[in-house]
C-alpha cells in the first residue's frame, strides 16, 4: 500500500557452528578445514569491502546442504560491523573507544577499545577454531571483565593439552596458536592467508 517498510532477508535452514560443536564433536579435521576455508572466504570477501564483523562467533557461522556440497557455510550478523576508511557521508552507530562484540570471541585490541583492522576478526575466528577443536573456550571466567583480561593477558593452552583425546595434527594446532596471537602483526596478514595455512 505503500504505507509499510519492509526487508526481505535470505531464509537459510541449517545449523549454527556452537550446535554442530556441541553434537557432533569431534569433528573430523576435513569437515574443520572445509567450513573455516569457507569462513575465510567470507570474511575476505567483507574485509575487501573494508567491513570488519566484529561479532564472529559459532552462533554467526550455519552450515547446510546446499546441492552436492555438505556444510555450505554463510558467515551472519554484520549487525555491528565496522567500516574501515569510511567516506564524509558515512555515520557511524558506534563511537570510536566504545567495545561492541561478544567477550569470549574478541580479539585483545577490540576488549581494550583500540582501533581494529581486519586482523582482529582472524582472532575470533582462532577463538572459534580452538572451540571446534577442543569442544572449551580459550579463555573462559565467571564475569566479562575477567574474560577480557585472560584475553589480553593469558596463553591459551595448547589444545592437544586440553582435549588429548581429540587426535588433531599438530600443523592444525599451529594454525589455531598463530591466530591467536596477541600481537596482531603475528597473525596472518590476511583471511586467506589462514585459509591456506589450513588447507596445507
Amino acid at each position: 500500500d505503500g504505507d509499510l517498510l519492509w526487508m526481505a532477508m535470505e531464509f537459510i535452514q541449517g545449523r549454527d557452528l556452537g550446535s554442530i560443536i556441541a553434537t557432533d564433536a569431534p569433528l573430523t579435521v576435513e569437515r574443520i578445514v572445509r567450513i573455516f576455508s569457507q569462513v575465510c572466504e567470507a570474511l575476505d570477501e567483507a574485509h575487501d569491502a573494508n567491513i570488519i564483523h566484529r561479532d564472529l562467533k559459532p552462533a554467526n557461522v550455519v552450515c547446510f546442504d546446499h546441492r552436492r556440497t555438505q556444510d555450505f557455510v554463510k558467515v551472519l550478523d554484520f549487525g555491528i560491523a565496522k567500516i574501515m576508511d569510511p567516506d564524509e557521508n558515512y555515520q557511524p552507530l558506534t563511537r570510536d573507544g566504545i567495545v561492541c562484540g561478544t567477550p569470549a570471541y574478541m580479539s585483545p585490541e577490540q576488549v581494550q577499545g583500540f582501533e581494529l583492522d581486519p586482523r582482529s576478526d582472524l582472532f575470533s575466528l582462532g577463538i572459534i577454531l580452538y572451540q571446534s577443536i577442543t569442544g572449551r573456550l580459550p579463555f573462559f571466567a565467571e564475569s566479562a571483565v575477567e574474560v577480557a583480561t585472560k584475553i589480553v593477558i593469558d596463553d591459551p593452552e595448547p589444545p592437544n593439552k586440553v582435549r588429548p583425546e581429540w587426535k588433531y595434527p599438530p600443523e592444525l594446532e599451529a594454525v589455531v596458536l598463530k591466530l591467536l596471537a596477541k600481537d596482531k602483526d603475528e597473525r596472518y596478514p590476511d583471511a586467506i592467508a589462514a585459509k591456506e595455512a589450513l588447507e596445507a
